[in-house]
């Protein structure tokens, strides 16, 4: 459950004590909207205290994409409950518009204006909402309600590999998202986009090699030109429990991703992939192709190794660390984790007698 609070005090400040924790994705935007717009005052007549445990109430944790409709809700109450109280004061209807000018509060009800003197009143006015979504745990059937609602959604990659070199080049993804109502499109597919960087690091990218993987000149994680165009389709579906209809949108944004690019690979390639990290997809595609490969021990003493028939990728052979180089020495094609990226850009400057001969077979764009 999450509780949140709003306070309109004598001296004027009208303050949200919000206790859920933003850690990038945008929560203390979207709880301060609904709140103004289930108050019926804009987001600027708003002081903020967040996650002050000494004053702000339990939201919950920042996790498992509850923020917008737990905490959401949370703060849609207690505005509503404060508004309940202001139209109580004022006599007036459930259409009363409401204006705060410095120490007093109008509200405008039909052709009549009533103003209150925030200073006069005997204590301050404050709105409190608790919201804990309604569940049953699972019977001895395994049947039950664990969750009050859940996210849909759907995402295509279309890309295209190239079988001699083993490499995956992204072009463009898909992603249909059920969010039930948007409160904020921006932060909603800032959110997505984020969940799809993840999803293209945890397909293509990221491996933790136990005893090697150190820090992240070891572990690969996407950068801004890793991902591809995006396309994002916002399905708004109202959830009946959700604050104005929305519900989140953490974690789904991530969990179509990999899956897609796999399954694009897979027709591609024609072979099924079971495993993440595709850093590279050496031994599974066999070109007819002979290259030349720099390659140097651990103790950094470069020599030279020719391999026929074999792909260019990251290899091991007699404990040595294989790397493929391109033929023009300016660029680098997926590596492994575990080198020191330093110590190869020194390694292409200095191998010019690296040569990369192949006539590379690129697969048409797949979904």
């Amino acid at each position: 459950p999450s509780t949140l609070r709003l306070k309109l005090g004598r001296n004027g400040h009208l303050t949200l004590f919000n206790g859920a924790v933003d850690i990038g994705q945008g929560s203390t935007s979207v709880i301060l909207q609904i709140a103004a717009d289930a108050l019926g005052l804009p987001v600027s007549a708003f002081r903020l205290v967040l996650g002050d445990t000494d004053r702000t109430p339990d939201a919950g944790k920042t996790s498992a994409s509850r923020q917008t409709f737990v905490s959401g809700r949370a703060a849609e109450l207690a505005a509503r409950d404060l508004r309940a109280k202001i139209l109580r004061l004022a006599n007036a209807g459930p259409d009363a518009a409401l204006e705060l000018a410095q120490d007093r509060l109008l509200i405008h009800d039909g052709e009549g204006t009533h103003a209150i003197s925030l200073g006069t009143l005997s204590e301050d006015l404050i709105g409190e909402g608790r919201f804990d979504p309604p569940t049953e745990p699972l019977d001895a059937k395994g049947q039950g309600i664990p969750y009050a609602t859940y996210g849909f959604a759907a995402q295509v990659a279309a890309l295209t590999v190239d079988h001699e070199l083993g490499t995956v080049q992204l072009e463009r993804i898909v992603a249909a998202h059920d969010v039930g109502r948007a409160i904020n499109p921006m932060l909603v597919e800032g959110q997505i986009h984020g969940g799809i960087a993840q999803g293209i690091g945890l397909a293509l990218m990221e491996e933790y090699l136990p005893g090697r993987t150190e820090n992240l000149h070891d572990y690969l994680i996407p950068t801004f030109g890793d991902v591809p165009q995006i396309d994002i389709h916002l399905i708004e579906d109202r959830e009946p429990l959700g604050p104005f209809g929305a519900k989140g949108i953490g974690e789904p944004a991530l969990v179509p991703t990999a899956p897609a690019i796999l399954g694009a690979i897979r027709q591609a390639t024609a072979e099924p992939w079971r495993a993440v990290a595709l850093a590279s997809l050496a031994g599974h595609i066999q070109p007819d192709v002979e290259c030349r490969f720099c390659c140097f021990s651990p103790l950094n003493d470069r020599t030279f190794l020719k391999i026929d028939a074999g792909l260019p990728a990251m290899l091991h052979q007699d404990g040595c660390r294989v790397l493929a180089l391109h033929a023009r020495h300016d660029d680098l094609w997926k590596y492994a984790g575990d080198i020191d990226r330093l110590l190869l850009r020194q390694v292409v400057e200095e191998a010019n007698a690296v040569e990369l001969v192949a006539q590379r077979k690129v697969a048409p764009v797949s979904y």
